[in-house]
């Protein structure tokens, strides 16, 4: 987490910026980072939904350097119960992203098509 930049612990935490391709990029870095950690689906199957959903909320709330501080075990079982939230989360993001990205570029080549014919300025975009 040191070297001056954002941790991937922030960085996991935060949600997607304005629709565009550096932003989508980003949240695909973000969405790698937390398959490589390849953390099982059962892994608190034995933990009673409770608590992992209070250790996810406490997780969810931390400061980089307050988890820093923790001692191992503690940090490491927070982080594991944000991950596979943020995993499907991340997920949706993209699915959101791409899809105004796609309208994005759907509406400026109509512009353009109906530029180029010579119409398209009574009716605008779809």
């Amino acid at each position: 987490m040191a070297g001056g930049g954002r941790s991937h612990f922030t960085e996991l935490k935060t949600d997607p910026g304005a629709p565009g391709l550096e932003c989508l990029l980003a949240e695909v870095n973000k969405l790698e980072r937390v398959r490589r950690l390849e953390l099982p689906a059962d892994l608190f199957a034995d933990v009673s939904e409770k608590l992992v959903d209070a250790w996810r909320a406490r997780a969810s709330k931390e400061y980089p350097a307050n988890l820093e501080r923790m001692k191992p075990p503690r940090r490491l079982t927070l982080l594991a119960t944000l991950c596979p939230v943020r995993q499907t989360e991340i997920t949706d993001s993209l699915v959101d992203l791409f899809i105004q990205l796609v309208l994005k570029i759907n509406t400026r080549a109509e512009l353009k098509v109906e530029k180029e014919l010579g119409g398209g300025a009574e009716e605008g975009p779809r």
